[in-house]
């Protein structure tokens, strides 16, 4: 699957996780372990390279995908603001237990921003930011960034080079990082 693809199924299954292009990049190049694995030059999840799809099956999320895009791009259409995220989880927990409304903190869900869609600032959502330590731990060795594979097809490249960018803009060094 080729990039646009991998983003825009991210988006549509976890919108609460992946809200835009750095959010899914973050899980594809940043995370170690993160349940994708190069396969034909393409990051794919492993949970596809187990399993056999037929033609067909591929054909019919390819086109799930595709139909979804804005200007031959992947697009997130589900976006929700921090109030609008609250507000959902509390939906999910009145569903599983509606006894949960006697626990509801109003306030917290009316001071929640519905204009802001991360809790943390861009730089410090990258995988490889300790929190505890205010230090970079790249983990170089084992991130897909740091390590593509010879046949890398060329949307998966540029994708590479893009989230390269975006943690320059962030304050990161990738140029000068050490396997």
């Amino acid at each position: 699957m080729n990039v646009e693809m991998t983003i825009q199924r991210m988006y549509d299954k976890f919108p609460k996780l992946f809200k835009n292009r750095a959010d899914c990049y973050n899980r594809l190049f940043c995370e170690p372990g993160n349940g994708y694995e190069w396969s034909n030059g393409e990051l794919v999840p492993k949970v596809v390279i187990n399993h056999n799809y037929t033609p067909e099956e591929v054909e019919r999320v390819e086109a799930k995908c595709t139909a979804r895009f804005v200007n031959g791009r992947a697009f997130q259409h589900k976006l929700m603001s921090i109030r609008d995220e609250k507000i959902a989880n509390l939906l999910e927990k009145l569903r599983a237990d509606p006894n949960y409304a006697f626990k509801i903190n109003w306030e917290a869900i009316d001071n929640a921003p519905d204009d802001k869609y991360h809790m943390r600032e861009r730089a410090r959502r990258w995988y490889f930011y300790n929190d505890i330590s205010n230090e970079v731990d790249f983990c170089a060795d084992r991130v897909k960034l740091f390590n593509p594979p010879p046949d890398i097809k060329p949307d998966w490249a540029a994708a590479i080079e893009e989230c390269k960018e975006m943690l320059r803009e962030d304050g990161y060094d990738v140029d000068s990082v050490q396997k």
